[in-house]
């Protein structure tokens, strides 16, 4: 199986990033953004066929550029929840190019809420589209048809649509139908602390992520019946996961506490 992982921004794609590349290595293509879809269209025939997987922030259609018989994987976020996370990310992430305006406050929920991505990146990039819309930064407008189009897609292209609201068992599913070895221990990456959003914001984010909600609810229902069909071995699975999981994250925090202790004193050395 070639696995195309498609990440949409703020669903837990950078912590599966990692799970990524310790399953394939040097044989997993980094795309970092739309822009660089180009990249791998032109990429050399045998570098192509190098691969073992691709993984990155683009749109359903990529596999056109691929010699391998493709299967797409994501995961989706609730809409709702998504919108208001990628709002306080701008605070958090002072690398991001709008950080500064966010925290001075010149831009508000109103401005951030206006950019569609916010609202429609989920929908659009199931839907995909032409080489033109495979490189775009931020998504094209959805039209009418939008949820059909997403759901079709879902159902005849994506071999796994995962959600991050059950990522444990998203993780097993996709490493039960990827053959990943184990362990698939993870810490999680680029997550902060979770926050709402006032009551009248979070009435129009509902409005303006009607279609992407009813995507998701309707991908959640498939989820959920995949999860029921794996039977009660597959829940004791996920218990085990999870309590080893939480053993090995707090054994990795004593570990980077450790480590920050004896940072300095190591720079200090190295430094004569």
């Amino acid at each position: 199986m070639f696995p195309i992982f498609l990440h949409i921004e703020h669903t837990g794609g950078t912590t599966l990033h990692t799970i990524l590349d310790r399953q394939y290595g040097d044989g997993l293509y980094y795309v970092p953004r739309p822009s660089g879809v180009e990249s791998l269209r032109v990429l050399p025939p045998a570098q192509k066929a190098a691969m073992q997987a691709v993984w990155g922030h683009f749109s359903y259609g990529v596999h056109r550029y691929l010699p391998q018989t493709a299967h797409y994987f994501t995961l989706l976020r609730e809409p709702v929840s998504r919108a208001i996370a990628s709002y306080y990310y701008e605070f958090r992430f002072i690398k991001s190019p709008n950080h500064a305006r966010y925290v001075t406050g010149e831009v508000d929920w109103s401005e951030h809420l206006a950019k569609r991505w916010v609202t429609q990146t989920q929908i659009s990039r199931l839907i995909g589209g032409g080489d033109d819309e495979l490189t775009r930064h931020r998504p094209s407008p959805v039209g009418v048809d939008a949820v059909a189009q997403a759901q079709a897609h879902i159902t005849d292209h994506f071999t796994f649509v995962g959600l991050t609201e059950y990522y444990d068992e998203s993780l097993l599913l996709m490493a039960r139908l990827c053959g990943w070895k184990k362990p698939l221990h993870y810490l999680r990456r680029n997550t902060g602390e979770r926050k709402d959003a006032p009551s009248g914001i979070r009435e129009q984010i509902i409005d303006l992520t009607a279609q992407e909600r009813t995507v998701y609810e309707w991908a959640k229902s498939r989820f959920l019946t995949l999860v029921e069909a794996q039977g009660a071995g597959f829940q004791r699975e996920v218990a085990e996961f999870k309590a080893a999981n939480t053993a090995y994250a707090a054994r990795q925090h004593r570990l980077e506490k450790v480590k920050s202790r004896f940072r300095p004193l190591w720079r200090k050395l190295r430094g004569k």
